[in-house]
């Protein structure tokens, strides 16, 4: 379910293409300096080019994570406690609560992709600076998910009560 969800972002981010893409003037400010000042400029094509090109990577990885970590040897796959959750009666569920997870951080990541490149063309329609009022706490955003994925990772991979076990694969 989650990794479908993955398609949502990335279906906004053409919807942004397609609504925006004949109104943005040639060339547009591409990159921002750290006060949202353009100091960067190129095509709408390479903008959209870039950005789908991004989208359509982190997709793949996202997507296509549960497919990799399934084919991978045991002993690459870095998780706490990874003998015992990785032990054959558990792996599939293991990898599943993982894929999982990480799809959910996939679906943030791209829609975070989403709101940096409207912003981007936000400030190319009014030919203002990058707005900093939602930049600077969307990336904070960004900073939570993470901290937020890494305590649940280590929640959803923590030992059970009264379970011996060592991340050590031998």
């Amino acid at each position: 379910m989650a990794r479908r969800l993955l398609l949502l972002p990335v279906a906004l981010f053409g919807a942004l293409a397609l609504i925006y893409y004949p109104q943005l003037p040639e060339p547009m400010a591409i990159h921002f300096g750290l006060h949202g000042e353009p100091n960067g400029f190129g095509s709408r094509a390479g903008f959209f080019g870039i950005g789908g090109g991004v989208m359509a990577l982190l997709l793949l990885i996202f997507g296509g994570l549960g497919t990799l970590i399934r084919r991978l040897p045991v002993s690459l796959i870095n998780i706490p406690h990874r003998t015992y959750w990785l032990a054959p009666e558990r792996k599939d569920a293991t990898i599943a609560r993982l894929t999982g997870t990480m799809a959910i951080f996939g679906v943030f990541a791209l829609c975070y992709l989403d709101a940096v490149f409207y912003l981007a063309i936000q400030a190319n329609l009014s030919k203002t600076p990058l707005s900093g009022t939602w930049l600077w706490p969307l990336l904070a955003s960004m900073g939570v998910a993470v901290i937020i994925l890494v305590i649940r990772l280590l929640t959803l991979f923590r030992l059970p009560k009264g379970q011996k076990g060592s991340s050590v694969v031998r």
